[in-house]
């Protein structure tokens, strides 16, 4: 093993700061900061090359994009870092300019490269929990003072949650438990100062992405004209993206659409519906998003495995293309209840294709408990051909049913879109 010395431009404490990198015989390099492993794939550097005449000219370049983590900036005459023996006071000189900073005792000592700020992220978290403490207690007297006067001259706002509940009960004996939750709500968020305060109820999170992903606009309205006071919509985002996004049918997401119609006691003939599906056109692009796992592609053209066998087939060779459309099927029940389950991104999607996914989803349904008993879109060129594929004469001659494809012992209805067959039909009458 071979160890080499970078000095960066910094000093802590008067010392330089010397950045290590160290060279094993199998081709695996290590850079440390202060005795701190510095994750080298956050600078888009690999952890094991072969040594070469110009690998390793380029190995040592690349060691000065690495950013050394600077530290909390304070006041000199602050008092932070007294709170806690678990962050240490420095001086930090860069360019001749002495800063005094606060730095973690689980500081990383390296800073992502994409990062806008000059602390790691355990710096910033530490440094940021002890201003709020430090603010919290020299306010404490204060607040003390203020809790105990709304305290005696407001009980009943103070009153815990099941006196809350034992009270509308007494008062209104038939209101259920979800509509004394969505009061209590109410109230709790109406003596806030602070709405970003709030935590709310998981009952009421739930009843929002319900109306939210049913309407979007409605939500809005609903909290803009002061109608009731509910989650933001960003919260909900959080709540939303919670299940991972992904091209094709996601278990997460089945199993999530089949929990919310058990919560919203969707009827047994809640279960029937049939299949919308939307083609719409998107922009390319082409996304490197980053999990713990490993990082993922996202922008390319996916309709499936077998999608992608039937391409290989047909053209004798294995490519990928950005997409420019994507299909996005949604559940519509009977009684009500929708849910946009599965999208697929494709270059416009041709019936061959359509129909491997659109079955897809017809089966993934019916795994989950779910029974479509038909399938309606709008009337372009592809769609018309799609349909045809499954009768043997003219669908109309059928009434536009046709048996399942892989059990004909049930039976599919396709409809066409009526909005745009009128429009098509006034477009050629004129």
């Amino acid at each position: 093993m071979m160890s080499c010395g970078h000095s960066l431009p910094v000093k802590c404490n008067g010392q330089d700061l010397i950045l290590i990198l160290q060279l094993k015989s199998d081709g695996s390099v290590k850079a440390e900061i202060a005795g701190q492993e510095t994750e080298l794939f956050k600078y888009g550097i690999p952890n094991c090359i072969i040594y070469t005449y110009t690998s390793l000219p380029a190995l040592f370049r690349s060691m000065n994009v690495i950013r050394p983590c600077l530290g909390y900036s304070i006041d000199k005459q602050s008092t932070l870092s007294s709170i806690n023996s678990l962050i240490l006071k420095e001086t930090i000189s860069t360019n001749g300019q002495i800063t005094h900073v606060l730095r973690s005792q689980k500081c990383l000592r390296s800073v992502s490269l994409t990062s806008i700020s000059d602390s790691c992220i355990k710096c910033i978290k530490c440094a940021s929990s002890l201003k709020r403490r430090h603010e919290s207690e020299c306010d404490k007297g204060n607040e003390e003072k203020e809790n105990l006067d709304k305290t005696c001259s407001d009980q009943d706002v103070t009153l815990d949650s099941n006196d809350i509940k034992m009270k509308f009960k007494s008062l209104a004996p038939n209101l259920t438990e979800n509509q004394i939750i969505l009061i209590e709500s109410q109230i709790k968020q109406s003596n806030l100062q602070n709405r970003k305060g709030m935590r709310w109820d998981k009952d009421v999170i739930s009843i929002s992405l319900s109306i939210y992903n049913r309407n979007p606009g409605v939500y809005r309205n609903m909290v803009q004209n002061g109608l009731l006071q509910l989650p933001s919509e960003s919260l909900l985002s959080v709540y939303k993206n919670s299940v991972r996004q992904g091209p094709g049918v996601i278990h997460d997401m089945m199993q999530w659409m089949q929990t919310e119609a058990s919560r919203q006691k969707v009827s047994r003939e809640g279960y029937f519906g049939g299949i919308i599906l939307d083609e719409m056109s998107i922009q390319e692009d082409l996304q490197i998003v980053n999990y713990k796992e490993g990082t993922m592609l996202y922008g390319l053209a996916d309709s499936d495995l077998d999608v992608k066998r039937m391409k290989t087939l047909n053209s004798d060779k294995v490519y990928d293309s950005l997409a420019n459309h994507v299909q996005q099927y949604v559940f519509n029940g009977l009684t009500g209840f929708r849910w946009p389950f599965a999208n697929f991104p494709n270059c416009r999607a041709d019936p061959s294709e359509i129909f491997v996914t659109t079955w897809k989803c017809i089966h993934a349904l019916g795994e989950y408990g779910f029974s479509p008993i038909y399938c309606c879109m709008d009337g372009s060129a592809n769609n018309r051909a799609f349909i045809k594929m499954h009768f043997t004469g003219d669908p109309v001659s059928s009434k536009m049913v046709a048996p399942f494809y892989q059990n004909p012992t049930k039976q599919m209805i396709f409809i066409m879109d009526p909005c745009h067959l009128l429009k098509k039909n006034t477009k050629q009458c004129s």
